[in-house]
């Protein structure tokens, strides 16, 4: 038996609030209308499991394309810990003694616009192997623009490798 769990905000016979991605069975279903504004993506998650790579695509902005992420890492026993993050097939940030650096963040240009890049893999070199995660946000704008004026629409992209 399959079921479809849509939860959906509803106001004034407009769908205001809609989590999931079945957009036509939930108006379909309450009789009601789309919103008249379209719907910003707010936070994108995914738990993923994997050794030394791991891609994804992402938006930082809903006016810009789609971007390439992916996540490398060296953790082998015989050498010094590292890992590389890249956006579009070029490597924006380059990890070196990860064992030191495991936690931090650095801003990054992705198509001349800034994002601020944060990771954790504490435990991917401190925790038994397989059983860990790493964490990855991805926040267009700077630290600065964020303390200079109030939360806009933007879109944060977390990783859990």
């Amino acid at each position: 038996m399959e079921t479809n769990w849509m939860p959906t905000g509803i106001f004034e016979e407009e769908v205001v609030l809609l989590i999931g991605d079945y957009k036509k069975k939930a108006y379909k279903r309450t009789k009601s209308r789309p919103a008249l504004v379209d719907a910003v993506l707010f936070s994108k998650k995914e738990h993923v499991f994997a050794k030394k790579c791991f891609s994804t695509r992402a938006k930082f902005d809903d006016r810009q394309k789609e971007h390439d992420i992916v996540v490398e890492s060296l953790t082998s026993r015989n050498k010094d810990p590292e890992m590389w993050i890249s956006i579009d097939g070029i490597v924006l940030i380059h990890i070196r003694n990860l064992q030191w650096k495991f936690r931090g963040n650095q801003t990054v240009l992705v198509d001349k616009q800034p994002v601020q890049v944060f990771w954790d893999v504490h435990s991917w070199l401190f925790c038994a192997p397989g059983s860990t995660h790493g964490l990855f946000i991805f926040k267009p704008g700077t630290a600065e623009a964020d303390s200079d004026k109030e939360e806009s629409s933007r879109c944060y992209t977390y990783l859990n490798h």
